[in-house]
């Protein structure tokens, strides 16, 4: 999926975003990945605290060295809380850019092959699987 920048009112007048709730389990811990490409943006980032950039829970995706428009896998480990039950992956574009690609997005609880994501490689354009800031994402 592409994601572009568009006018809005954010920071700096550029936001778009893909965003998706998965149920979890409290105390335990979750593998995430996805793959991105593109030219570098300003400011990306990835969050599974929804549209929050919660310290442990997102990853500023724009700061890695992968830019140079072929697929990279980015993954990562996070731990639930207590009372986690829920988390919600975002993919915020904040930058005026061409747009970058998000695609085979996976949520798995350690040690299960199990993908709690729907529609991880976005084959299908559902509201029902990802909420789309629709004025701004140019291609499903």
């Amino acid at each position: 999926m592409k994601i572009s920048a568009s006018d809005n009112g954010w920071s700096n007048n550029k936001l778009s975003y893909i965003k998706q709730t998965v149920n979890v389990e409290p105390n335990t811990k979750y593998v995430y990945s996805y793959s991105v490409k593109g030219a570098k943006p300003n400011i990306l980032w990835f969050s599974l605290k929804g549209l929050s950039r919660v310290s442990g829970a997102y990853k500023m995706i724009s700061d890695g060295a992968y830019w140079n428009n072929e697929w990279h896998e980015i993954s990562g480990e996070y731990t639930t809380g207590e009372d986690e039950t829920k988390l919600t992956l975002a993919f915020v574009n904040e930058s005026d850019s061409a747009g970058v690609y998000i695609d085979n997005v996976s949520v798995k609880k350690a040690g299960t092959d199990s993908n709690l994501v729907s529609n991880p490689s976005f084959e299908t354009a559902s509201k029902n699987e990802f909420a789309v800031d629709y004025d701004t994402i140019n291609k499903l």
